[in-house]
């Protein structure tokens, strides 16, 4: 059984969040309450902003010493950093309401838009293809290198991959739930779990800013870059 996780300090330094007050108590709490997405992304996003305040060399984010992050915004099955904050959506399914901000996959992943703005700024907004595809997979592999900081996780999939990291796993598919509601009223002939995970044609399933489309993500992602980035966060090399 797992011991007790330290509470995160939204506000640490240098990558501060700024979530809306009052913040609830650290306890236990039940899934789909605002609660229980508080501190799940509290402490995604806090593992992640750790990872990377020694990675890349930033003081601040782009748009100052605090991000704000917005973790219901209204009903859109969505999540976006627009240089204003992080914000994140739900919608419904057959299951019951989904929240995108429940989701570290997620969280981790537009808090990668915000990492990679604050460090090459004038690539936001750029007339070009190429760059918003490397800002994707930018994203993508911040959701995958902030989960590797779990040594639960890390262990789970060296057992399920026998260190294959090129294989499908929890590490590669992201963001399963949202996939699946987004990606049904399409029917693109993906599973369900595309939303993130390359394939060999190099083109990746987007839902960002909440439509459905292929976006090329040519030689800056795929499953190869993710592979071997996430091996050496392993300390592992990447299986040929």
């Amino acid at each position: 059984m797992l011991g007790p996780r330290p509470v995160p300090d939204i506000a640490h330094t240098p990558l501060a969040f700024r979530f809306p007050k009052p913040a609830p108590p650290a306890a236990t709490y039940a899934q789909n309450t605002k609660e229980f997405r508080y501190w799940t992304a509290a402490e995604a996003l806090r593992r992640g902003a750790d990872f990377w305040a020694v990675v890349v060399p930033l003081t601040a984010w782009e748009l100052g010493k605090t991000l704000p992050v917005l973790l219901d915004e209204g009903q859109d099955l969505n999540a976006y950093y627009d240089r204003k904050a992080l914000n994140f959506f739900h919608g419904p399914s057959p299951s019951g309401t989904v929240y995108s901000g429940e989701s570290p996959d997620v969280i981790c992943h537009e808090m990668g838009h915000a990492i990679l703005d604050s460090f090459k700024p004038q690539l936001w907004g750029a007339a070009s293809q190429e760059v918003a595809a490397f800002h994707e997979s930018f994203g993508d592999m911040s959701a995958i290198l902030s989960a590797l900081q779990l040594q639960s996780l890390r262990s789970d999939i060296l057992s399920t991959t026998g260190g294959k990291l090129a294989q499908a796993s929890r590490l590669s598919r992201l963001a399963e739930q949202l996939a699946r509601l987004i990606h049904e009223p399409f029917r693109c002939g993906f599973s369900a779990s595309v939303l993130r995970l390359g394939d060999g044609r190099g083109t990746q399933f987007s839902a960002a800013r909440g439509t459905a489309r292929f976006r090329y993500a040519g030689r800056f992602a795929g499953l190869g870059l993710i592979g071997g980035t996430a091996a050496s966060a392993m300390g592992l090399r990447r299986a040929s």
